[in-house]
């Protein structure tokens, strides 16, 4: 399925129990896709994937870009700690993943969350300071990382650029 975002990917749902949603719905107002895990023994909390898209022409480090993300949730939530933070190296698309343990508060109940955030830039080959930040996310209790972490792994595997992308952008540049 493709999403609309800066630059089109596919991606595929884990399996049955995701479905896409309204991004609205659940509120990532601004995610470019969104899916819910719907699991019929466990209806206290929905896990949430989304991805999220921007263009960045400055000099932030993608390390900046995360802990910006960081800071932003900081404003919202009860408690936001990170866990864990790993950077991959790469020329052309470098990445960080981080995962979050926070406290927040929906519909007067509260909730113990982790959530993967995985950062993935798309660094034009000509000029460097010009990317794509491509950002997944899945947001679940902590009780059901177990399941939603694999799940989200088998997400990421899936997802791929679509193929032509890369010259649509060369031809964006010029």
């Amino acid at each position: 399925m493709g999403v609309g975002l800066p630059i089109p990917i596919d991606v595929a749902l884990p399996n049955k129990r995701w479905h896409s949603v309204d991004s609205k719905e659940v509120g990532a107002g601004d995610a470019a896709f969104t899916a819910v895990r719907v699991d019929p023994n466990d209806l206290s909390y929905t896990p949430v994937l989304s991805v999220r898209g921007s263009f960045r022409v400055d000099a932030s480090t993608l390390g900046m870009v995360a802990d910006e993300t960081l800071q932003s949730m900081r404003q919202t939530l009860l408690a936001v700690d990170l866990v864990k933070r790993t950077e991959i190296e790469s020329d052309g698309a470098p990445a960080i993943v981080q995962l979050i343990e926070m406290d927040a508060t929906i519909d007067g109940s509260r909730f113990d969350l982790y959530q993967a955030q995985v950062f993935q830039a798309i660094v034009d080959s000509e000029f460097p300071w010009k990317r794509i930040i491509l950002v997944f996310a899945v947001t679940c209790k902590f009780a059901q990382w177990p399941v939603v972490g694999s799940e989200f792994r088998d997400f990421l595997a899936e997802a791929r650029i679509v193929p032509g992308a890369e010259e649509m952008l060369a031809a964006a540049r010029d």
